[in-house]
């Protein structure tokens, strides 16, 4: 520590000025009172402790506790032991009279949360925890639902209200949380909220009254659809998110759109995947680690979600909504690929998905996509095209009694690969993009390939081939970039290699032989076709191409014409060589003339003068 006196003003510059404005007579009394002599001792100096400087920079705090400054994940580990400690205690394989009281432990431990909350808001505690002990009290109310099934089970005449009860519970619980934490939730996402919750506690009754035999198609078709029920619920939400940030606003939290409050049905959405599955092994017994349970039961939840992305992107700068917009169908799509096969459950489920729907779910779920896609195209969505058309090219290989992709017992559909090109190929046309119109070019050309394959004698490959030929001239032609230029050079290797397997006669392998009944007509058609295209597109590359093309057919049917020509002149060998020696000689003839002497032009005749 050092000490050290505060510096006196000693400079008249220093010390305060007086207004303006003051009066003559104030001056005077001023400059009296400065004159005067005072009796009353000096003051003593003001003396200031200042900390002297340290080099050391300030501490921070540890990671930990600047973590837990702002966040609380004890409340999770705390519930994570809670619930892991009553399934422990009360497991499955208890006497039906204690089942219940899994459930009864859960709603005591929900009411814990709760009432914690509440008391939280309002001692003023960070909205961080009041969120994490909300979303902990919504999950372990689904948990509640979820430990109800047994008693379902045990004793289907009481089960039913206990379920009754639960869903009573759970709501009872959500209102008192939105009324003690001095929330604001509109009716858009509050009857949604309630009829998911009741969805988890009610289903269960209506599947309940159908467990007594596994083989009961109306037990399988309602486990079927508790995903897409829950999907129907949900879509309920897109008035509210098409509301907007303006539909919350004044919440009474923190929180701003879209995070309140659709961070309230995201573990709901996790849960309905669960309960999806928990309800196949709670209901349909059928044996030891079998289950009808496949992924493309999700699938409609999927395709709901991605509605939902769609509805919100309006009101966001962010690609992220349209981003999951589009790839939650693409995974929908895959999953439903992944069907293992091997339970007798399963497979009896697809057969009588398959006489129900008339195809297997891989196929099914293809055409919902592609409905999606379709429909998002029409709302002008980015992309949204692309997906339509990589949803009908891959319908293309799975056929009505697929169950994977490529599944060789499959039949290769043609008409979605029509359809692809035309869309792709009317949208290059009318936008002039390369891209879109290569696809399309392509897609035209496999659905030749595909649909000829079915016919036996039919050139697919020479016809699918020359297609695409014409095709490229036909973008090169309404497209005006460097792209333009590719279409050209691309169709123009394409004809070369036309006429070298032409004149191998298909032993090249590029392409197969090409039937005896186009062999006559095809170099003049390639010829006129060439030659046109040159002439459209005022290329001079496609000129000499169709030059190469014309010398070729003057030698193919030369040759034949002379070859038929002997057969009537014997000595046509003969004719044609003096015929080709005669013209050679006068071409030496020719050379030999003598050039025409040149005169000076400074010894050249003057010209006459004119009169």
């Amino acid at each position: 520590m050092c000490s050290e006196e505060r510096p006196q003003p000693d400079d008249a510059s220093n010390a305060p000025s007086l207004p303006a404005d003051t009066t003559s007579e104030s001056s005077d009394e001023a400059t009296a009172l400065t004159t005067a002599p005072t009796t009353e001792p000096a003051a003593e100096p003001i003396v200031e402790i200042v900390a002297a400087p340290s080099d050391e920079p300030p501490r921070e705090p540890w990671p930990l506790t600047r973590y837990l400054a702002t966040h609380n994940p004890l409340y999770v580990v705390s519930a994570a032991f809670i619930v892991y400690g009553l399934f422990v205690s009360f497991p499955a394989e208890a006497m039906p009279g204690r089942l219940p009281a899994l459930a009864l432990s859960l709603a005591g431990y929900v009411l814990l949360l709760g009432g914690t909350a509440c008391v939280l808001r309002k001692l003023g505690v960070l909205w961080e925890d009041l969120r994490m002990l909300g979303l902990l009290a919504v999950l372990l109310l689904t948990m509640v639902s979820l430990a109800l099934d047994n008693p379902l089970q045990a004793d289907p005449k009481t089960g039913p209200l206990w379920s009754l009860g639960g869903a009573l519970f759970a709501a009872a619980v959500a209102e008192a949380l939105v009324f003690g934490l001095r929330m604001r939730l509109p009716l858009g996402y509050r009857l949604p909220y309630h009829g998911l919750m009741s969805l988890f506690f009610l289903y269960p009754i209506a599947v309940q009254q159908f467990a007594v035999e596994a083989a009961d198609l109306r037990l399988q078709w309602l486990l079927f659809g508790f995903a897409t029920v829950a999907a129907a619920i949900l879509l309920t939400l897109v008035p509210a998110i098409l509301g907007g940030p303006a539909y919350v606003s004044q919440n009474g939290t923190p929180w701003r759109f879209p995070w309140y409050p659709l961070a309230i049905f995201a573990p709901l959405v996790l849960f309905v995947c669960g309960r999806a599955y928990f309800l196949c092994e709670s209901f349909h017994v059928v044996g030891e680690h079998e289950s009808i349970f496949d992924p493309y039961f999700l699938a409609p939840l999927w395709l709901a979600l991605a509605v939902l992305f769609l509805a919100g992107r309006r009101h966001t700068r962010s690609r992220l909504p349209t981003n999951m917009a589009l790839m939650l169908p693409a995974f929908a799509a895959a999953t439903s690929f992944l069907h293992s096969g091997d339970d007798a459950a399963q497979q009896a489920f697809l057969d009588q998905f398959r006489a129900a729907t008339g195809m297997l779910p891989p196929l099914a779920v293809l055409i919902a996509v592609g409905a999606f896609y379709g429909a998002a195209a029409i709302a002008r969505v980015p992309r949204a095209f692309l997906g339509f058309n990589a949803a009908v090219v891959t319908a293309t290989f799975v056929g009505r009694d697929s169950t994977s992709l490529f599944d060789p017992p499959a039949v290769m559909m043609s008409w979605p690969l029509l359809i692809a090109g035309l869309l792709l190929l009317g949208r290059a046309m009318l936008r002039g993009e390369a891209a879109k119109g290569l696809a399309g070019a392509l897609s035209l050309t496999a659905f030749v390939v595909v649909e000829g394959a079915r016919h036996p004698g039919f050139p697919e490959m020479i016809l699918g081939y020359h297609l695409l030929i014409g095709l490229f001239w036909l973008l090169a032609w309404r497209i005006t970039s460097e792209a333009s230029l590719s279409f050209r050079v691309a169709s123009v290797a394409m004809i070369v290699v036309a006429l070298v397997n032409q004149y191998t006669r298909g032993r090249t392998g590029i392409l197969l032989e090409v039937p005896d009944w186009i062999v006559p007509w095809y170099l003049p058609c390639l010829f006129l076709a060439t030659f046109s295209a040159s002439v459209l597109l005022n290329d001079k590359l496609l000129r000499y191409t169709a030059l190469a093309i014309l010398f070729r057919m003057v030698g193919v049917f030369g040759i034949r014409g002379y070859r038929w020509a002997k057969l009537y002149v014997a000595g046509l060998d003969a004719l044609v060589a003096g015929l080709a020696l005669f013209a050679a000689a006068v071409g030496i003839s020719l050379a030999r003339r003598p050039k025409p002497a040149t005169v000076p032009l400074d010894d050249a005749a003057p010209e006459p003068q004119q009169t």
